[in-house]
């Protein structure tokens, strides 16, 4: 209760200052006023994140203290009842996760050649994805490169501001060009 008033007060503080500021627009200093709403942003998201954490300890706490209160009393089916519940989530999220990286560890390893992919299967999942990124940058940087080969250039200028004859030879070299390819 008194944090609610304490961030009330200094929300009209704030929406005091704002309003003097609105008011004198001839003489505004844009960038002030830009640099104080993100301090302002930045303050409200701090506080947001701890009452959140706040919120996130009050409830872990509660759990506690409700578990330990069944063990007191001796309310040991509620109790169970509750860590069964806690269970079945984990264990429902466990699956899921151990499907999701099954399927994901089939689709890098059959990226990996035939050879390499019974060594690749024994490791864990973020290793097969570094060396299958690293195996699709090399062969990615390999597909564009022939050795000898030069590349060609365009005419300067604007080709159609040239002569007949210069377009002509220009286009003849380049579609031999792109027939030898």
């Amino acid at each position: 209760m008194e944090n609610q008033t304490i961030l009330d007060e200094k929300d009209a503080q704030t929406s005091e200052t704002t309003e003097k500021k609105t008011q004198s627009d001839d003489n505004a200093d844009y960038k002030s006023l830009y640099l104080s709403e993100i301090d302002n942003a930045k303050k409200l998201r701090k506080r947001a994140q701890a009452v959140e954490e706040e919120n996130k300890s009050l409830k872990t706490q509660f759990e506690t203290e409700a578990e330990k209160r069944m063990r007191k009393n001796e309310e040991y089916k509620e109790l169970s009842e509750s860590l069964t519940a806690k269970l079945d989530k984990a264990n429902y999220v466990v699956e899921k996760w151990n499907k999701y990286e099954t399927v994901r560890r089939d689709q890098l390893i059959s990226k990996v050649s035939e050879e390499d992919r019974e060594r690749v299967s024994k490791m864990d999942l973020d290793t097969i994805e570094y060396v299958v990124s690293k195996i699709e940058d090399a062969k990615a940087s390999n597909i564009s490169h022939k050795p000898g080969d030069i590349r060609k250039t365009l005419p300067e200028g604007n080709i159609y501001a040239q002569t007949p004859e210069k377009r002509k030879e220009f286009w003849n070299d380049y579609v031999n060009d792109k027939i030898v390819r």
